[in-house]
C-alpha cells in the first residue's frame, strides 16, 4: 500500500519562553517491510536540523532554538510504501539481544504480570503461536480507554486499572513475552484505518519469533489481537516507549505549555 502520511505538532506557549531544544522520532523506517520513498520535516521557527541513526537503527532528528519564542510547530511529511512481510531485523551493532529480553521500567517483572502470564497455557507451541496467543489474551484481558491511564503508566497500572490505550496494551504485552523469554521490541508508527484517518501515533510490538525459519521480526497489535499488516507504518523501535517517545524535548521560561497533534493519510 503507498501512503503519504502528514504529522503535524503545534507548540504553544502563554508566555515568551527563552529558548527550546528538540529530539524527534517521526521518519518512518526503511526496511524489507516498508520503503521510504521520501521524507519531509519543516521546522517553525526555522532552525538548523540534526540527524543520526541509534543503535537500534532509527532515524533521530534534534535541533535547539536558542531565542524567544511563543510557539513552535512540526510538520512532517512522509510517502512510504508498505507490505505485509515480516521483518528480517538487522540492527547496528550497538544494539544487543539482552535488551530485548530484559524488564525496563515501563515493563517490569512484576510478581502481579509473572501470575497472569503463568495463568495462561498454550501446551507445546512454537514462539510463533505463543506470541500470537500472548497478542489475543491481552486484547481479550483489557478494555481500550482514552483517559484512564497517563503517558507515564507501566504494564503494572494497566493490570491494575482494567484499561487503557495502545502504549499500555504495547507494555504490557512486551513485559509478558519477555517473561516467556520470547526477545521482543516497542514499535511507534501509525495504523491508517479504511477511513484512511489516523487521529495519532500508535504503538504495538514486535517479536523475535522465526515464522518461516528465518530471523524474523513479527509484528503484533494487542490492540486489535492480530498481527499488523500493510496499514502499519512503523516509525521507530526500542525497548519501550521511553527509547521512541516521538516528538520529547525541554524549554526555559515559566510559560506554560499547550501541545496540539493532527495526523492524516492519504492512498
Amino acid at each position: 500500500m503507498r501512503l503519504t502520511i502528514y504529522h503535524e505538532t503545534v507548540y504553544r506557549y502563554d508566555r515568551l519562553i527563552q529558548g527550546l531544544a528538540s529530539q524527534l522520532y517521526i521518519q518512518p523506517m526503511n526496511n524489507e517491510r516498508q520503503i521510504l520513498e521520501s521524507f519531509r520535516l519543516k521546522v517553525d521557527p526555522g532552525t538548523e536540523l540534526y540527524r543520526y541513526t541509534d543503535r537500534f537503527g532509527n532515524h533521530v532528528h534534534h535541533f535547539t532554538i536558542p531565542r524567544r519564542l511563543d510557539g513552535l510547530r512540526l510538520a512532517a511529511q512522509s510517502e512510504v510504501l508498505t507490505t505485509s512481510h515480516h521483518w528480517s531485523f538487522r540492527p547496528p551493532r550497538e544494539f544487543l539481544l539482552y535488551e530485548a529480553t530484559s524488564p525496563t521500567a515501563r515493563t517490569p517483572h512484576h510478581n502481579e504480570i509473572r501470575e497472569w502470564a503463568e495463568g495462561l497455557s498454550f501446551g507445546k507451541t512454537t514462539p510463533y503461536e505463543q506470541a500470537r496467543a500472548l497478542t489475543r489474551a491481552v486484547k481479550e484481558r483489557f478494555r481500550y480507554e482514552a483517559g484512564v491511564t497517563t503517558v507515564k503508566d507501566t504494564a503494572l497500572d494497566l493490570i491494575r486499572q482494567g484499561a487503557g490505550v495502545c502504549q499500555d496494551f504495547a507494555h504490557f504485552l512486551l513485559a509478558v513475552l519477555r517473561l516467556y523469554r520470547i526477545p521482543a521490541l516497542y514499535v511507534s508508527g501509525y495504523l491508517v484505518p479504511d477511513d484512511m484517518r489516523p487521529t495519532a501515533t500508535h504503538a504495538w510490538v514486535m517479536a523475535y519469533v522465526g515464522a518461516t525459519g528465518a530471523d524474523e521480526w513479527v509484528g503484533f497489535d494487542p490492540v486489535t489481537g492480530e498481527e499488523s499488516n500493510d496499514r502499519y507504518v512503523w516509525l521507530a523501535v526500542g525497548r519501550d516507549y521511553d527509547d521512541v517517545t516521538p516528538v520529547r524535548g525541554v524549554y526555559q521560561g515559566p510559560g506554560r505549555e499547550t501541545m496540539h497533534v493532527h495526523v492524516n493519510a492519504d492512498q
